[in-house]
């Protein structure tokens, strides 16, 4: 038996519509910021597309669109990979050179550049480095993070990352529910306009 409200909180339609604008407002904002302090490439870049991605689904839901969600169905299992993919090296990479942000705090916010190796200790090998931090621009890292501290702003952005993924996932799932929708409800409930707006779809 097909189960029409099985996993959904609110209105099929509606909620995805308010997920999707939430979705493309912090990614969008997230993209921003990365591009802004110099870490656009690969995670800001990604955050915009998704962001971009959200906005094409928020339309493709207030039209009713099958083509632009069938796309989006077939689509986000690719966005999907690559989210968990982006969220798995930035967790690690927040985790590995945090030494590197908590030296920024120490130099003014100043972006971090390069690592030289000043001297190694012959007896225990070990290196004695000197960090290099940019000053030729007046991008600094926001205070608000050195003053939250460090290992808790890894720790915080990390969540994020998961909860982000998490969205993404039920985000996907939405997208599949709608196109089922848009598939069985001609069928079950003849066509019309006055059928997408029955039971919990609208």
């Amino acid at each position: 038996m097909w189960c029409d409200n099985c996993l959904l909180f609110f209105p099929l339609r509606a909620g995805a519509i308010v997920l999707a604008v939430i979705m493309a407002l912090y990614e969008i904002a997230g993209g921003v910021f990365l591009f802004y302090y110099g870490e656009g490439g690969i995670f800001g870049g990604y955050a915009m597309l998704q962001g971009l991605f959200a906005i094409i689904a928020a339309i493709a839901f207030s039209s009713r669109s099958y083509l632009f969600s069938k796309f989006l169905v077939r689509l986000y299992p690719v966005i999907v990979f690559f989210g968990l993919l982006r969220a798995a090296i930035a967790a690690w990479e927040l985790q590995h050179w945090e030494y590197r942000i908590i030296g920024e705090c120490e130099y003014g916010g100043r972006r971090w550049v390069s690592e030289n190796v000043t001297s190694v200790d012959p007896t225990t090998g070990a290196a004695t480095t000197v960090a290099t931090y940019d000053y030729t621009t007046n991008t600094t890292l926001p205070t608000t993070i050195c003053n939250f501290g460090v290992h808790n702003f890894t720790e915080l952005f990390t969540a994020c990352l998961v909860i982000d993924f998490i969205l993404m996932l039920y985000f996907a799932f939405l997208i599949w529910r709608f196109v089922v929708k848009l598939r069985h409800y001609p069928l079950q409930k003849g066509t019309g306009a006055a059928m997408f707006e029955q039971g919990f779809y609208a």
